[in-house]
């Protein structure tokens, strides 16, 4: 029974209507040149501006600036396969390896939707890393380092690639012509089930579940803050308890200290803890925040895949399809907004990048770090 994967038909320009008017298609491409040029603009600029600015160079930047590296992937593939078509006439093509290269891997856009795979592993990994520092923080310091990081990064890129391989696996090149196709009912509902376990389900039980964990552990501390009573560790203690705050820009260089701003007198610990609870507060909202777009706009789609996979209809022309499948590029381009508008340290960092002044704290010293 043959299967249509978004990755086959969301890309696909359909012909023009014979009424010359604006059809769906026409909306919906406009949809696509637009989505990717808000990629390559929007994740561009996070790359800079991570690159650039010193203080940002930290491990959880690390697996943003990973993510922006895929999104910035995505959104070239996206204008390519706009602006290449994808359906090509095989008919007067030699059968040899070349031939079954492209049917298997280009026009069934494996690359493309590889790399949406891959969003979501690292998009996963950034969530647990924020967990383990939170929720294990000795483990985190004494355990996570930039040689751990730099595996972790690697490994969405592994995970999206291999897990997509199922789909040019189903490809067949049978007289000029290449279609996906199962062969086998059986096969499709199971391969149908796991797909929606693996690029929708885990990934955000996981995530919403790391978030629950950490809230519980920061909201005393939360609290403890905004009654300006905050629970401090002793100055003289060489480790922190599990409920010590760790600064999420402590794996930045082997040492870190608070130093007060220009012209002001050092700050006692005692201010510079509420500080650090307040930055770590506000990465923590910034990547919820970046994990419920994931699931508003992955959810539509994968349930009607999955939906088709289990032998319901699919009406790959209608516009509700079609407009699940543009929701889903929403999550190309919406990462560097989120961050622009609600990550502090981002939002400092593009300042800094553009000379557009450093935005002015009250009562609360500046993080800074030094090389030990």
């Amino acid at each position: 029974m043959e299967i249509f994967d978004t990755s086959t038909t969301s890309l696909d320009v359909e012909e023009q209507t014979d009424s010359g008017g604006v059809s769906l298609d026409d909306v919906i491409q406009v949809f696509y040149l637009v989505f990717g040029i808000l990629g390559l603009f929007g994740n561009g600029l996070v790359l800079l501006v991570m690159v650039r600015i010193r203080s940002l160079r930290t491990i959880t930047n690390l697996f943003i600036i990973n993510q922006s590296v895929i999104d910035f992937a995505s959104s070239i593939f996206l204008l390519i396969l706009l602006y290449n078509p994808v359906k090509y006439d095989f008919k007067n093509w030699q059968f040899n390896a070349w031939t079954l290269f492209v049917c298997y891997f280009w026009q069934s856009q494996y690359i493309f939707w590889s790399l949406m795979g891959c969003s979501t592993g690292n998009l996963i990994i950034l969530t647990l890393e924020r967990g383990v520092a939170v929720v294990f923080p000795i483990i985190y310091r004494n355990r996570v380092t930039w040689r751990t990081a730099a595996v972790f990064v690697v490994l969405p890129w592994i995970f999206g690639f291999v897990f997509q391989l199922y789909w040019p696996s189903v490809h067949h090149f049978v007289d000029g012509v290449c279609y996906p196709s199962f062969g086998n009912r059986n096969v499709q509902i199971a391969v149908g089930v796991i797909v929606f376990i693996f690029k929708l389900f885990i990934p955000v039980i996981v995530m919403f579940a790391v978030y629950v964990a950490i809230l519980q552990r920061i909201k005393p501390k939360v609290t403890q803050v905004r009654n300006g009573n905050p629970s401090l560790p002793n100055a003289t203690t060489q480790r922190a308890p599990l409920h010590a705050p760790i600064p999420d820009t402590q794996k930045t260089t082997k040492n870190w200290a608070t130093t007060p701003a220009a012209g002001e007198a050092p700050k006692s610990t005692s201010q510079a803890v509420p500080q650090t609870h307040r930055i770590r507060l506000n990465i923590i909202k910034t990547l919820l925040l970046v994990t419920v777009v994931f699931a508003v706009c992955w959810t539509p789609t994968q349930l009607v895949f999955l939906v088709y996979n289990l032998g319901g209809p699919l009406d790959i022309r209608g516009t509700l399809y079609k407009l699940s499948v543009v929701v889903v590029f929403i999550n190309i381009w919406i990462n560097p907004v989120i961050y622009t508008f609600k990550y502090r340290k981002f939002q400092d960092g593009l300042r800094k990048t553009f000379c557009l002044g450093q935005r002015q704290t009250t009562g609360a010293p500046s993080t800074v770090l030094t090389l030990g």
